[in-house]
């Protein structure tokens, strides 16, 4: 095998509640994510010098920093040799937008560039090198639908109904989820609470009873615009609308036809996205 791609889904978070600050600097959460039919692709070959990452449109993103090659250079330093790819990232997913775009390109380069060269990593492994990326990361390499605890990394898969149809609308910015989580680190009052996630999820009969997003309020409060977005679906006919993440995109829960017709009814400049819940992760083919 000399070339692969990897299809690799957004996400969006159905539930996010923060238990509290750890020493570490991180926060303590509770989340479910769910993957979503909207994805970037990462098409990976075999090379013959120095890796290469070309991300049409997007040049800032062929850097080092980005989490693609950060999971080459993972991968490189467990096997103890340089593995020469050439790598093309087609982006669709919006950039810093609460839709794990970035985490879910870092799986998506662990396991398709592990796959190429047959390096055989798998399992806890895998695991180990994503949640060394960063906490969505693990999410990705299960895909469906999950609870993430911890920092997010880690990963229980659950089964909850898929028959719904998603309006993604991003306001068309991004966002610093630094700043969101401090603003809200200010209304934090010291030990951790109490997680409630699955008692939830044992109570629920629809997944629109379980939406909830703590970092909702404090991203709203620094960015304006998201509260307009959410406002706007609300206004629409759609009272469950939720924010992702750390945002800025928001999403409503319906039919295509009514999303399709809400969508066409919305602000030119904002990027929308009619979708729907997946049961896989990173695709390989």
């Amino acid at each position: 095998m000399k070339r692969l791609r990897a299809r690799a889904p957004a996400k969006i978070n159905l539930y996010l509640k923060v238990l509290g600050a750890r020493d570490d600097g991180y926060h303590e959460l509770e989340t479910v994510f769910q993957a979503v039919n909207l994805q970037d692709e990462l098409i990976i070959e075999k090379g013959s010098g120095p890796a290469v990452l070309d991300v049409p449109g997007f040049p800032d993103l062929e850097a080092e920093s980005n989490l693609v090659v950060r999971a080459l250079r993972w991968l490189e330093a467990e096997c103890g040799s340089p593995l020469p790819v050439r790598m093309r990232l087609i982006k669709r997913i919006p950039v810093a937008a609460g839709l794990g775009g970035g985490s879910s390109n870092a799986a998506a380069a662990l396991l398709g560039i592990s796959t190429l060269y047959g390096l055989g990593l798998q399992g806890e492994k895998l695991l180990k090198g994503a949640a060394s990326l960063g906490a969505d990361v693990s999410f990705f390499l299960f895909g469906g639908t999950a609870v993430g605890e911890g920092i997010g990394e880690r990963i229980t898969r659950v089964h909850l109904s898929t028959d719904y149809g998603l309006l993604l609308v991003n306001p068309g910015f991004q966002v610093s989820t630094a700043a969101v989580y401090r603003e809200y680190s200010e209304s934090l009052t010291g030990a951790l609470t109490q997680g409630t996630v699955w008692n939830s999820l044992r109570k629920l009969r629809r997944v629109e009873d379980i939406l909830h997003n703590d970092l909702q309020a404090p991203a709203e409060t620094l960015y304006p615009m998201i509260a307009e977005a959410r406002a706007t679906l609300v206004g629409e006919g759609l009272p469950k609308a939720l924010m992702s993440g750390s945002g800025p995109t928001v999403f409503g829960i319906g039919d295509s036809d009514r999303l399709a017709h809400i969508e066409a009814r919305l602000p030119g400049n904002w990027r929308t996205f009619i979708t729907g819940p997946i049961e896989a992760g990173i695709l390989l083919d």
